[in-house]
């Protein structure tokens, strides 16, 4: 559970476990009378859609999700926290004024 809310490719993992719901929602758009082109086009917006809503409560629906599971919310990768420190420290070096 660790590794799929806070691993390499979580945020992937999160988007496509959050369309699996709406697939025969989308088959359901193709079967709609009209041009392909229209149906086509129903079908993308409410992909769009639905990736946009799973993404805005990507960080939310994490935390709930590690709490769940008895770790705690504020988990992060550990690939990315060595990433921001040693970004931070680049920064501190190179814009640190000193005394």
């Amino acid at each position: 559970m660790r590794n799929d809310l806070t691993g390499d490719h979580a945020v992937a993992r999160h988007l496509i476990r959050g369309m699996v719901p709406f697939l025969p929602l989308f088959g359901a758009g193709l079967l709609l009378p009209g041009p392909l082109a229209l149906r086509g086009g129903v079908v993308l917006l409410g992909l769009l859609l639905a990736l946009f809503y799973s993404a805005a409560y990507m960080e939310p629906n994490r935390k709930r999700r590690l709490q769940r599971h008895g770790l705690p919310a504020d988990l992060q990768n550990g690939r990315k926290i060595q990433q921001f420190e040693a970004e931070k420290a680049r920064y501190q070096r190179h814009y640190r004024s000193d005394p």
